[in-house]
């Protein structure tokens, strides 16, 4: 029986890879016209997993671009803030949260999403108080696949064991992330399932 279930934010929890592309795109955009928009988001949508600053910093080299990877990663963190209204959380999420509480789940989230804008985002959905921690391993400075955040965060648990530990993500990355901790993960595909599959899971566990 799994005691702490762990989230990666987005994709997970909230439906926002179309956003995410949009304001990455607009990112580069504010800083030179001189982008294939149709390259850029076609990386974006195959690189999925990777942090801002792997992303922005592939980009900066490709274009040779005369701004820093961290400039430009302020300009996304920044965006990101002013346009968090925008974004959705997954059908059934809230109602699932409420069910794993309910049963006494240690829940936590572990996003290479930066804490500023995840707070903003939670807060505006209420969901910030189902949460036991909320980290952004991004802030910490070990992005994941470096399992430095997760394992930190296990050791908070001592009387929970690995073997009752899951992870929830949405990608290859999320998996090693799991893996180099040496937690269970499962990566839900939320755009092959419709963006139901927690719905679908409330379902079933409720049963």
């Amino acid at each position: 029986m799994k005691k702490h279930i762990i989230f990666d934010f987005d994709d997970t929890l909230s439906s926002s890879y179309n956003l995410n592309q949009q304001i990455f795109y607009e990112t580069l955009l504010s800083f030179s016209a001189n982008i294939d928009e149709a390259y850029v988001r076609n990386y974006h949508k195959t690189a999925m997993g990777l942090s801002m600053y792997e992303l922005f910093d592939h980009i900066v080299k490709k274009y040779s671009l005369n701004k820093t990877t961290k400039e430009l990663v302020e300009e996304n963190e920044r965006l990101n803030k002013t346009r968090s209204e925008e974004m959705s959380i997954l059908e059934g999420v809230e109602e699932l949260l409420i069910h794993f509480k309910k049963y006494g789940k240690v829940l936590s989230i572990c996003s290479n999403r930066d804490k500023v804008s995840l707070d903003l985002i939670l807060k505006k959905h209420g969901l910030a108080k189902y949460f036991d921690n909320i980290i952004s391993c991004v802030d910490i400075g070990h992005q994941k696949p470096d399992a430095f955040c997760l394992v930190n965060l296990l050791k908070k648990y001592p009387q929970i064991s690995n073997d009752e530990t899951i992870y929830f993500g949405d990608s290859k990355t999320d998996e090693e992330f799991a893996a180099n901790a040496g937690i269970d993960c499962l990566v839900v595909d939320q755009y092959l399932n419709r963006k139901k599959f927690y719905a679908l899971l409330l379902g079933i566990f409720s049963v």
